[in-house]
């Protein structure tokens, strides 16, 4: 009953954890478009709110794949949503861009905490058959804090301008996270050790080296990538192409909420099935989807929107199990390097599809992404046919 009663803990506190982190840092998603306008800038310049949010957690994410193991998971995760939720409240009142920006990669920063220590947490507190479907809710979580952060922010900055529609996410990220203080339990395998920095760099380097895990990290990357530029500039496209009005808008990212059933689905999957028999076939569909991005009708951009979130989700879960059963010892080590590689990717590719926006329109930037997506494809199927779990 008592081992009941943790997992229950376990799972609703992981999902709020993951809720807070998406809805934080893509909040400025959907708002590009009137960020764009409020600073008369381009639409790739307005990205870099989401590209230094994405690339403050990548730099989080290396420092703490030297700590995490030193200090204690809760109190890391729990420091890390309310700090950060401060930051996201005051950010949008911030004088200028630039100071936008800076705020942005601090609420990275902080926000990776949660990132870096969760899977690391589940692995060690979670018996392996419950271990799959646990990960799905926290990766769920990700996708409604994801989907709560776009939807909710759109409506509000309708009626109340998109200063205020951060600001009310920030408050609210805060009031889960003094709920996640309370419900979610502390650790009971967890034993800190001192970071012996030598030990911590001989392993990263042996975990690049070795060519299963560094084919997981590069597909993490390249798939998070390709997600988060659609997602970005896919609102300029509504707006201005479609000329749809804010609230439509923000009814399309509701599909969002399709990742959560992917997230959920797939966490099945891999209790049942062998992971990479089914990675390969999601990053075809990946594909498939962005193809549907060429031809210029609503429902086929829609029809789009719909396989990627899908196929990413559950290719995201799919991957994010892989990697933890790939190694042994120093599993937040190797969960960490598949985030870094992850948002790092997200970011580099979040500025450089923006400028192949700027100049080649939509077309052009659906082509450079699937160019992108081949890379996966190939990776999916060298993983078919040489993943080992330990």
């Amino acid at each position: 009953m008592i081992e009941q009663q943790l997992l229950r803990r376990i799972k609703t506190g992981i999902f709020l954890s993951g809720l807070c982190v998406f809805a934080q840092l893509y909040v400025f998603q959907p708002l590009l478009p009137a960020i764009s306008g409020f600073y008369h800038i381009s639409a790739s310049a307005s990205s870099w709110c989401v590209s230094l949010s994405t690339l403050g957690m990548a730099a989080g994410l290396f420092l703490y794949a030297f700590r995490a193991d030193a200090l204690p998971r809760k109190k890391i995760m729990v420091n890390a949503i309310l700090w950060a939720s401060l930051i996201t409240t005051l950010t949008p009142w911030m004088p200028r861009f630039e100071i936008v920006l800076i705020c942005c990669f601090l609420k990275g920063v902080l926000l990776s905490g949660v990132t870096a220590v969760a899977l690391a947490y589940l692995s060690e507190e979670v018996k392996l058959t419950h271990l799959g479907i646990v990960i799905g809710l926290y990766l769920s979580g990700n996708t409604v804090g994801g989907m709560m952060g776009r939807t909710g922010a759109l409506l509000i900055s309708e009626y109340a301008g998109w200063q205020w529609a951060v600001s009310s996410i920030g408050i609210l990220c805060f009031a889960i996270g003094l709920l996640f203080r309370q419900i979610f339990p502390s650790s009971r395998n967890f034993t800190p050790r001192l970071p012996i920095y030598k030990f911590k760099r001989l392993k990263m380097f042996a975990f690049l080296k070795y060519r299963q895990l560094l084919a997981l990290y590069i597909l993490g990357a390249v798939i998070m990538s390709c997600f988060v530029a659609v997602y970005n500039y896919i609102s300029f496209e509504l707006i201005h192409h479609y000329k749809l009005d804010t609230h439509l808008v923000a009814a399309i990212f509701s599909m969002y909420l399709i990742g959560v059933y992917a997230s959920v689905i797939a966490g099945k999957w891999t209790d049942k099935y062998a992971s990479r028999d089914i990675l390969w076939m999601l990053t075809g569909l990946y594909i498939a989807g962005n193809l549907c991005f060429f031809i210029p009708v609503l429902g086929m951009q829609i029809a789009g929107l719909v396989c990627i979130t899908f196929a990413f989700f559950a290719a995201h879960t799919l991957a994010t199990r892989m990697v933890s059963q790939s190694v042994l010892t120093a599993k937040s080590t190797a969960t960490s390097l598949y985030w870094l590689f992850y948002y790092i990717g997200s970011s580099i590719t979040g500025i450089a599809a923006g400028h192949v926006y700027d100049h080649y329109g939509w077309n052009g930037m659906v082509l450079f992404l699937l160019l992108l997506l081949t890379i996966a494809l190939g990776l999916s199927l060298y993983l078919k046919n040489t993943y080992k779990v330990l």
